[in-house]
């Protein structure tokens, strides 16, 4: 390794940029047109941005960039360029002194002045092709969230948020939301055997709902772990009690989508992954203007996949794209539309499988099992459609109209099973259930944001007007049908999987739930001083609801109101915070078990942590803990909830060399163990994750390692028994897997990714059913290559 500095001193401070290049040996870039995106700011930060980008040597005496700023840059430029356009109008130009050689000196020469002492100070970055290696982590001072009921940067919001990039999960090939979740801190998977289906909670209750661009986007029950993460640039996870910016009062977490923007810059990306379960994926994303109008720009994504799942024989097809259209008729005026679909086919699945215990001990036998016969599977369909119409008012005032259409249909064919295997003999019965579900949600939300002084504070505002249609619908079949598979001992084959699809209908039974929700909410942030900010959130909801179904008909109107309170300090470089909730959660019921009824419970939460910098801004550390309790509502309810309370903690660290994100959650509930209430909201008593990634272009230039780990601590279990009389208590062995990934760079915008996952082929657990008190194991070890190429 070879480091070069150049060195001026002047009577002020000498700064001294020494560029490191590790196995370096690509040609020189400066005289090549590279994508040069600079941000507006100081100029010292700005040269340095050119240098790394070019992987130049560009030095400059301190005192001549001191109070000087450049303007924001976004073009294809050479190196010189970039240096020209970023010292434009600052009075200072560039000499080149050697091949890769650049130092920063006056337009006119600096009059004698008396010396003072010389203060070297020595800076370190990397050439941008390791830069780039690495997925950038959102800044939470810069990236904002309206969880809080307003618009604020996410340190500053009262609430423990988490802005996940995609992108740096493609390299581990977990490319669907569901896996995204499983490594985001504090949220854990539960399956569901009446639907096959993935679910995920948070602090003891289900995820519900997921929104995109904070419009409903579905409901828990579906299987939105299987959507595609290609669509989107960040995951937004607030976890808390927030029945603010979503019609319900969630006491659990929300997860808001942020769909991938339009540009007008033209931009193409392809890959293409095959692997031993992924038989292939292929996406496409391309993004520009549209008809050579700058007014106009567009964005297209498409998505292609047929893999395995965690079992043998399975074979799961997917179908998918996002097209956004971004046109700005004037100044003051923007409207933006776009749509994603996608259809998913799944044939002999078994994301589900039991746990052979009649003694109630693990399973222990391969990964790989398929428990379930051929006749096995479903297929659903998602989509999502929005408008969005944005208007400035006045320089401190906007309005928006928005309005979203969701739909979700799933038909599953699921094994209904008469109870545990038999671990001696290694077999099982089981019956058949035909479920179809439908999901519908739309909105129209209407906006006024602006800005004005209360008593010479400043104060935002923001009111909005929506309503909201939800309709769920569910057939369950309850089908003539009993059969039995064997396992065989030590391999745990099924050796009688081609079994007779069920046709007959025994019994059916009917759900059909439409509810609508008016809500008025007026939110506030207020800066009480330099560093303390008050925000406040107040909401006010007109409910009907209609439930049709083969167990209960009912019509019934409510009103409720929501109340958020958040108040943040600055202390440093630290922001402290508490909050506190109370909020309505009507959704108590579950589709999928057909008592979707009416239920509403009213939460009070509250919460305080602190969000801190570090490592000069380059490292991000989060502590929080948190309690919530049931309150009355209008009367009492059937069942009582579990008090929950707990403690979260998340480091983040970003570097030229580092990425890093750990985190570790602890949660504790106050009810006993034999109520059904914990049955139903069942939790790991902790939760661990970590992702790691750094360049090695030490060994291979333009390479990249990273290593995933997701893990949770042992539980203890209360699950019902079949006979419907007490408990079975199930102890879940404690359980963790390692992904890992290898990346190289191969140049002109091509790059290889070797992706590994559960890389020591563990038995890792990943989830307990609700309804039956099966387990679902995840993967044995997979590989996968991707090929991705930039044009």
């Amino acid at each position: 390794m070879t480091s070069e500095c150049i060195c001026g001193i002047s009577h002020a401070v000498l700064l001294l940029n020494v560029v490191l290049t590790a196995a370096y040996a690509s040609p020189p870039q400066h005289a090549v047109q590279q994508q040069y995106t600079i941000a507006a700011g100081e100029m010292a930060g700005c040269i340095n941005e050119v240098a790394r980008t070019g992987s130049v040597f560009v030095a400059a005496d301190s005192s001549l960039t001191a109070g000087k700023y450049c303007q924001q840059l976004s073009e294809l430029l050479t190196t010189e360029q970039a240096l020209s356009r970023v010292l434009a109008d600052s009075g200072l130009h560039y000499q080149q002194i050697g091949e890769r050689h650049f130092v920063i000196k006056p337009l006119a020469v600096l009059s004698a002045a008396a010396k003072s002492p010389t203060e070297i100070v020595v800076s370190f970055s990397l050439p941008e092709r390791q830069a780039t290696a690495l997925a950038a982590k959102p800044d939470w001072q810069q990236t904002t969230s309206q969880s809080s009921g307003i618009r604020q940067t996410v340190k500053q919001t009262p609430q423990t948020i988490s802005m996940l990039n995609t992108a740096a999960f493609q390299p581990f090939n977990q490319t669907d939301l569901g896996e995204v979740l499983r490594s985001s801190a504090g949220i854990y998977s539960t399956a569901n055997s009446f639907t096959g289906n993935r679910e995920f909670r948070a602090r003891g209750q289900l995820l519900n709902p997921f929104m995109i661009d904070n419009q409903p986007f579905a409901d828990a029950n579906f299987a939105v772990s299987d959507l595609d993460i290609v669509y989107f640039d960040l995951l937004e996870i607030n976890r808390g009690s927030n029945g603010i910016v979503q019609d319900n009062g969630i006491n659990s977490a929300s997860v808001n989508l942020r769909p991938k923007e339009a540009g007008n810059t033209v931009a193409r990306q392809g890959s293409l992954s095959l692997g031993d379960q992924l038989k292939y994926r292929i996406s496409a994303d391309i993004t520009g203007a549209v008809l050579n109008r700058q007014d106009l720009s567009g964005r297209a994504v498409v998505v292609a996949q047929r893999q395995q799942d965690a079992a043998d024989y399975s074979d799961n097809s997917r179908y998918g794209a996002l097209a956004r259209l971004s046109w700005q008729p004037g100044a003051a005026s923007q409207i933006e539309l776009y749509h994603i679909a996608q259809a998913d086919r799944q044939q002999q699945r078994s994301k589900i499988r039991p746990l052979l215990y009649a003694d109630l001990t693990h399973y222990d036998g391969p990964l790989s099992t398929n428990f379930w016969p051929v006749w096995a599977g479903a297929q659903q369909n998602m989509s999502f459609s929005r408008l969005i119409a944005r208007q400035q008012l006045a320089s401190q005032w906007q309005s928006s109209l928005h309005i979203s259409r969701a739909s979700q249909q799933q038909t599953a064919l699921v094994p209904d099973v008469f109870g545990y295997p038999d671990r001696q003999t290694l077999s099982l019965s089981f019956g058949a259930l035909d479920n179809s579900f439908e999901f519908a949600a739309d909105k129209v939300a209407l906006t006024l944001d602006g800005a004005m002084l209360l008593a010479d504070l400043p104060l935002d505002v923001s009111i909005t007007a929506s309503r909201a249609w939800h309709q769920n619908y569910q057939l369950l079949q309850l089908m003539d049908y009993q059969a039995t598979t064997v396992l065989q001992p030590h391999s745990f084959t099924a050796l009688n999987r081609n079994q007779a699809r069920p046709t007959a209908v025994a019994d059916s039974f009917v759900n059909d739930s439409h509810y609508q929700i008016s809500g008025l909410k007026l939110a506030g942030k207020i800066a009480l001083t330099d560093s303390t900010l008050l925000s406040a959130s107040l909401r006010r909801n007109h409910s009907r609801y209609n439930n049709k179904g083969s167990f209960a008909t009912d019509t019934e109107r409510t009103q409720y109101t929501n109340l958020y309170f958040g108040l943040s300090q600055a202390i440093g470089t630290a922001q402290w915070y508490v909050s506190y909730a109370n909020t309505v959660d009507f959704r108590q019921g579950y589709l999928s078990m057909l008592d979707l009824v009416v239920s509403p419970v009213r939460f009070a939460s509250w919460e305080t942590g602190i969000k801190a910098d570090f490592w000069q801004q380059r490292g991000q550390f989060t502590v929080s803990a948190y309690r919530s309790e049931q309150r009355n509502y209008v009367q009492l309810v059937a069942e009582s909830f579990p008090a929950q309370s707990g403690w979260e903690v998340a480091l983040a660290y970003q570097s030229h060399w580092l990425q890093l994100d750990a985190s570790y959650s602890r949660s504790f509930s106050a009810a006993s163990p034999d109520t059904v209430a914990q049955r139903q909201f069942q939790f790991p008593d902790s939760l661990y994750r970590l992702m790691l990634s750094t360049p090695l272009d030490t060994l291979i230039a333009g390479s990249t390692l990273g290593i995933a780990v997701e893990g949770e601590t042992r539980q203890h279990y209360q699950l019902p028994a079949f006979s419907r009389r007490q408990p079975v208590a199930v102890s879940q062995p404690a359980s963790w897997r390692l992904n890992s990934y290898y990346r190289v760079a191969a140049g002109h915008g091509r790059v290889f990714t070797l992706s590994i996952k559960n890389l020591l082929d563990k038995a890792y657990f990943d989830g307990v059913d609700m309804n039956r008190g099966w387990a679902a194991y995840g993967a044995p070890r997979h590989f996968s290559l991707t090929f991705e190429q930039q044009f």
